[in-house]
């Protein structure tokens, strides 16, 4: 006999916090929390390779869409025309962890991202996988699971 039981092992975000611009986690109980799954609106820029900084002039930048979750850009649309595997992007998503400024550690995993990826935390790049470039000839994809730990020191 074969038995497979599937249950999803995540907080549902929506169960947190309401939607607005930033999300507030900072009410949360970390050492007793299970995963929160991060399906809340984040920004979308089709076409565009932003950093931190460039969030500092709101002028500088356009927003194409708020997506519901992070997934391939595939699964969306600009007007009515679906978006190709080819390009780049940015997605922008702001969460508050912690109140205070406590020594802890958080994790981020996502997993089979088909391309390369570069992860900003508080201003700064903590990860990148592959070879983020606007230039599709000077972009190296790396399909990976990647988990990062962050130190809040």
């Amino acid at each position: 006999a074969f038995v497979l039981i599937i249950s999803n092992c995540y907080t549902d975000i929506n169960s947190l916090a309401n939607k607005k611009e930033n999300l507030d986690l900072s009410t949360i109980d970390w050492e007793n929390q299970i995963p929160v799954n991060l399906s809340y609106p984040w920004e979308f820029y089709w076409q565009k390779l932003y950093e931190p900084k460039d969030f500092e002039i709101e002028s500088v930048f356009d927003r194409i869409s708020e997506i519901e979750s992070f997934r391939p850009w595939t699964y969306h649309k600009v007007g009515n025309e679906k978006l190709q595997a080819s390009g780049f992007a940015t997605y922008r998503f702001k969460v508050k962890v912690q109140d205070q400024n406590q020594p802890r550690i958080f994790s981020i995993f996502y997993h089979n991202l088909h391309t390369s990826s570069k992860l900003f935390v508080n201003g700064k790049m903590v990860h990148e996988t592959g070879k983020v470039s606007n230039d599709l000839d000077k972009m190296i994809p790396l399909r990976s699971n990647t988990s990062v730990d962050i130190n809040t020191n």
